[in-house]
C-alpha cells in the first residue's frame, strides 16, 4: 500500500515538471507573434506633402492643413509606404511633368542695362614716329572702317631719313645686310610693306607715307585733326569692332551679344543703345 502511494506521487511531481517544462518552452513564441503581429495590423495616417508627419488617427497635417492618409505598404517594393494623391489634389498643386533631357537651363530677367564695346576688339592708332598729320581721310567719330583702309598720311623727318638709309643701302651691291636692317627700321617706323616695295621699285623717297586700318570697325574716337603735330605717346584714332558687342547688366554678369549691327554714323553708345535693341529681343 505504501508502495503505490509513493508511485503514484512521483508520477504526479513528473507530470508537473513536464507542464512547467514545455509551458516555459512555448511563451517567448506567443510573445514574439504578438510582438511581430502588432506593427501589422497597426493603421498609420501621413500628410502627402509632409511625409514626416505620422499620426495614429485621421486628421490634418500640422504644417499644410492637408487631410491625412492612410500609408500603404506594398510587399514587392521592399515595404515601403507609398503616397497616393488624387487628380484633384495634383491640379491643385500644379504639378507638371516632362521627359528628362539635355538642355540648357535659362531664365527671362527683364531689367535695365547698357551696351558697351567688347573692350578685346578695340585698336588704337599712334604714330611710331613725330611729324604732322599732312593729310586725315577721318571726319567724325562713328565714321566706318575696313582693315587695310588709308587713315590718313603723315610727314616725318624720322621716317624720310630712314628711307634714305634704305636707297643707299640699295645701290650697294654688297651691302644685303645693311639693306635688310635698312629695311626693318622702316617697318619700326610703321612704313606699311607696300610702301616700302613702292620706294625700292621707284627708287626715290616718299614725303608722306600711309596710315593705315590694323582692323575693321568704327573709329569710337578721333584725337587728331588735319595739319597737327603727332608724337608716338599720342592716339590718332580708336576703332571698335561691332562683330560683338557687350551688355552691360545689373543682373547678369556679362553678356555677348553675336549678332551683325547696322550702323550708320551712331557717334556713342547711347544711340548704339537703341540701334541693337531688336537684336537683343531677338535673341530673348
Amino acid at each position: 500500500m505504501k508502495l503505490k502511494l509513493i508511485a503514484g506521487a512521483l508520477g504526479l511531481c513528473v507530470l508537473v515538471l513536464l507542464i512547467l517544462l514545455f509551458g516555459r518552452r512555448g511563451a517567448p513564441d506567443h510573445a514574439r507573434e504578438s510582438v511581430s503581429a502588432s506593427p501589422q495590423t497597426a493603421s498609420d495616417y501621413s500628410c502627402p506633402m509632409h511625409p514626416q508627419i505620422v499620426r495614429d488617427t485621421l486628421g490634418t497635417c500640422p504644417i499644410c492643413g492637408m487631410d491625412l492618409v492612410k500609408k500603404v505598404i506594398d510587399a514587392q517594393a521592399g515595404k515601403r509606404p507609398t503616397v497616393e494623391i488624387s487628380n484633384a489634389v495634383i491640379n491643385s498643386m500644379g504639378v507638371r511633368t516632362a521627359p528628362a533631357a539635355e538642355q540648357t537651363l535659362w531664365r527671362y530677367i527683364q531689367t535695365v542695362g547698357r551696351i558697351d564695346y567688347d573692350e578685346t576688339r578695340l585698336a588704337h592708332v599712334h604714330p611710331r614716329a613725330e611729324g604732322w598729320m599732312e593729310k586725315l581721310n577721318l571726319r567724325i567719330e562713328g565714321d566706318p572702317v575696313k582693315k587695310g583702309q588709308v587713315l590718313g598720311e603723315i610727314y616725318s623727318p624720322e621716317i624720310l631719313n630712314a628711307q634714305v638709309d634704305f636707297l643707299i643701302a640699295l645701290n650697294q651691291s654688297a651691302g644685303k645686310v645693311r639693306m635688310e636692317k635698312a629695311r626693318n627700321q622702316l617697318r619700326l617706323l610703321g612704313v606699311p610693306e607696300g610702301t616700302i616695295s613702292l620706294i625700292q621699285k621707284r627708287g626715290e623717297s616718299l614725303n608722306t607715307v600711309p596710315l593705315i586700318s590694323p582692323s575693321s570697325g568704327v573709329v569710337t574716337k578721333l584725337g587728331m585733326r588735319e595739319g597737327m603735330f603727332v608724337k608716338p605717346d599720342m592716339e590718332i584714332v580708336t576703332i571698335a569692332d561691332l562683330g560683338k558687342i557687350c551688355g552691360r547688366l545689373p543682373a547678369v554678369p556679362s553678356l555677348v551679344i553675336n549678332e551683325q549691327i547696322a550702323f550708320d554714323n551712331i557717334p556713342d553708345m547711347d544711340s548704339l543703345t537703341t540701334a541693337v535693341r531688336d537684336s537683343i529681343d531677338a535673341m530673348e
